[in-house]
């Protein structure tokens, strides 16, 4: 049985406007998951060159229109901007300019 009290990711008119949709029991569960999930320890891994603590607990209920399947953990800014960047390359985008995260 589906886990239906988790928050259901949506895109209204695309992947740059999206939101959380749930009731407050809901979005403050998922509040807690998160951080849960960040305190805990998990083994540093690698993915695509970069070390994470990866969770994969999922967050949000699967049949959004996006689903967040757990987090990553990075241990600098730097990482997150060389991580999301391998990322999207990954998925044949172009990396995000430096100016977008000033």
């Amino acid at each position: 049985m589906r886990d239906t009290s988790m928050p259901v990711g949506m895109c209204e008119t695309g992947f740059d406007e999206a939101f959380l949709v749930g009731t407050v029991e809901d979005l403050r569960r998922f509040a807690h998951r998160i951080l849960e999930q960040v305190e805990k320890t998990y083994p540093v891994d690698d993915l695509l060159g970069i070390p994470v603590r990866q969770t994969g607990e999922p967050l949000t209920f699967c049949l959004g229109d996006f689903v967040v399947d757990g987090l990553c953990i990075v241990q600098s800014h730097e990482h997150k901007r060389e991580l999301v960047n391998r990322i999207r390359v990954n998925n044949g985008e172009q990396e995000l300019a430096p100016e977008a995260w000033e």
